[in-house]
């Protein structure tokens, strides 16, 4: 019996793409470095603008008000109930929806229809550990896939490799993560001697710049501009990194299990408790809730102004594993399940849930358009977890 590995290879030794898709992702693939390329030049002049505007302010008045530290109170909100709105089986666990679709990675990397729930297997054999690969939306049809030291750019509808970064003088890239400015693309990695947080050119795949973070599993997010970075299971710091001037800002005392940015705030998962952090003023007191056996978290868009846009932009999802029968052995304990909560990304207030999940165990929940999408380790099952008012 042939290895996965070799039946694999065979299959990709074979496959010759057309030549008028191909040119078809160049010419897509193209236009995108050229709308990124005008897009960095003209964030750059605005910046030099609002700095400038910034200055003049300082000048004309010292009496600026400070920044809240606690977040605005929402409007009134209905309430919801949370539902299981598609199941569908996929080689994999590791989901990023985005308005292309819903994208998961496993033994190789998948599309799904978020309507119907229909797969296409979009890549065939790429050669990297599926119990790490990591994903990130790029923007313009793209997203980023990361796994041991290497990056690939795959074009959405085709799946097909635009580019691709061979990062092993950083060392295992063990996350990947897209900001709001298209230029800046940042990786953690696991060196044999050290572990480093690196900002990536996306264009050329040059290390822009890099700073040592503690060592552990690595995750970043992003609030209010600023870039967090967190070494799950060690003693080490939260850390924030402005990317305008490099300058980083060490939060002692937060250790997330899991971390995800909405408008101002940063919100992590610690235990049994889900809590915000005020990106500019770190030390000021945000909402919390307790939440059992928290331990992924996701955003669902950027918190608006009351009044512009809806509401439903403005969520928290919290994903809590199933609970064990035994505090020395893991045994699930169907008493206990795995569970998704809603919550208010502006004041923490649970909108619904927890709504309890068939499987045992949940690996990852991301969100879009106001829906969750969670993946299974063990069934490889993907759900779609629908809100509606009650």
């Amino acid at each position: 019996m042939t290895s996965l590995k070799d039946d694999l290879t065979q299959r990709t030794a074979v496959f010759v793409p057309s030549g008028e898709a191909y040119e078809q992702v160049l010419f897509r693939a193209a236009r995108r470095q050229f709308v990124r390329r005008i897009t960095i030049v003209l964030t750059a002049f605005l910046i030099a603008v609002l700095g400038f505007a910034g200055v003049w302010a300082a000048m004309k008045s010292s009496t600026v008000p400070a920044i809240s530290a606690t977040p605005s109170p929402s409007a009134a909100i209905p309430p919801e109930q949370l539902r299981i709105g598609l199941r569908t089986d996929v080689k994999g666990w590791v989901v990023l929806p985005d308005s292309f679709g819903v994208w998961v990675a496993g033994s190789d990397l998948f599309h799904v229809d978020p309507r119907t729930g229909d797969v296409t297997q979009t890549t065939h054999g790429l050669p990297w550990d599926y119990d790490y690969v990591r994903l990130a939306e790029y923007g313009e049809g793209s997203i980023w896939v990361a796994s041991g030291s290497t990056i690939w750019e795959i074009d959405a509808p085709t799946g097909t490799t635009i580019q691709r970064f061979d990062l092993g003088a950083l060392g295992t890239i063990d996350d990947v993560f897209q900001t709001s400015d298209p230029a800046s693309l940042w990786v953690t990695a696991d060196g044999e001697n050290r572990n480093v947080l690196a900002q990536i050119d996306p264009i050329d795949g040059r290390v822009l710049y890099q700073h040592q973070v503690g060592q552990g599993v690595h995750q970043m997010a992003e609030a209010d501009g600023f870039v967090f970075v967190s070494s799950v299971y060690s003693s080490h710091d939260l850390l924030r990194v402005d990317p305008a001037n490099e300058q980083i800002l060490s939060i002692p005392g937060v250790h997330p299990d899991s971390m995800v940015g909405i408008g101002h705030d940063l919100w992590v998962a610690e235990g049994d408790h889900v809590h915000c952090i005020n990106a500019a003023l770190p030390a000021a007191d945000c909402p919390g809730v307790d939440i059992p056996r928290a331990f992924a978290l996701a955003a669902d868009g950027a918190c608006l102004p009351q009044g512009v846009g809806k509401w439903a932009a403005c969520r928290t999802w919290v994903l809590s594993g199933t609970g064990s029968k035994s505090s020395s052995v893991y045994l699930p304990d169907q008493n206990q399940p795995a569970t998704v909560t809603l919550l208010d990304g502006r004041t923490g207030e649970v909108l619904a849930g927890p709504l309890p999940l068939p499987d045992t165990t949940p690996a990852t929940i991301s969100a879009f358009d106001g829906h969750a999408w969670i993946g299974f380790h063990d069934s490889g099952r993907l759900l779609r977890i629908d809100a509606a008012e009650r």
